[in-house]
């Protein structure tokens, strides 16, 4: 579990409207993460969050831009030096369940934040 309070208050709507989702999971610590998040001006919190080892990335729209989206992340994992972990990622999941998340609101208005609960990697979703 961890709290997902993004500077950009967009983001609360986006993962509320958000059609598409993909899960990368990394062989990276939460730390090294948010370095690389840091120096990746291209990924932003209107489509993507951090939790442990894992990136979220969620869309508001169609499915080419979801790939963008998709594609700006994996480019600062690339950039980065950093690996994911295929057998736990899940891409184009029609809801966050189904990438293996849950959030529950907590505050409002400007005082408002999520807490981001790790499902872990559905079943079905699992790549073998």
């Amino acid at each position: 579990m961890s709290v997902f309070c993004p500077v950009d208050t967009s983001a609360y709507d986006n993962i509320e409207d958000a059609t598409l989702w993909t899960r990368i999971t990394t062989r990276h610590t939460h730390q090294e993460m948010v370095v690389a998040l840091n120096t990746a001006p291209a990924v932003k919190q209107t489509f993507c969050l951090t939790h442990l080892n894992v990136i979220l990335v969620f869309t508001v729209g169609d499915e080419d831009t979801h790939t963008q989206h998709v594609r700006t992340v994996l480019q600062m994992c690339q950039d980065n030096n950093m690996k994911a972990n295929l057998q736990a990622c899940v891409f184009n999941a029609p809801d966050a369940e189904k990438a293996g998340f849950r959030f529950e609101k907590v505050g409002s208005g400007d005082n408002r934040a999520l807490i981001v609960v790790d499902l872990g990697v559905p079943p079905r979703q699992r790549r073998t």
